[in-house]
């Protein structure tokens, strides 16, 4: 979907820092149904079961109030704190791999 000229990505990116890449995409289709429900309302449709105009479809844009609205309604599923528990788990996995690989040279060998 269409973004509004309104919308950085760079901020958008700042601001889901530590979400998951499904949580971005939560983000992503809560903003594009935020702005749906907007159109539908601008248009007087009782719901968005109706078909939309062409011409509508071109109106369609996420804006950054869309993506506003849709942050407030989803955080990150993983806190700050696992996150931090993971990044430590796959560091200490970064320092045992020379080991790993010094084994499985060694078994190797003897094979």
């Amino acid at each position: 979907m269409p973004l509004a000229e309104d919308v950085s990505l760079e901020e958008l990116a700042r601001r889901t820092e530590g979400y998951s890449g499904a949580d971005i995409e939560a983000v992503c289709r809560e903003a594009a149904m935020n702005a749906m429900r907007r159109l539908v309302r601008e248009l007087g449709l009782k719901d968005a079961k109706h078909e939309l105009p062409k011409e509508a479809e071109e109106r369609l844009l996420v804006t950054k109030e869309d993506f506003e609205k849709a942050l407030q309604e989803i955080g990150p599923s993983v806190s700050p704190e696992l996150n931090k528990l993971y990044e430590r788990i796959m560091e200490s996995r970064k320092r045992l791999e020379p080991k790993k690989k010094e084994e499985e040279e060694k078994l190797s060998y003897m094979l």
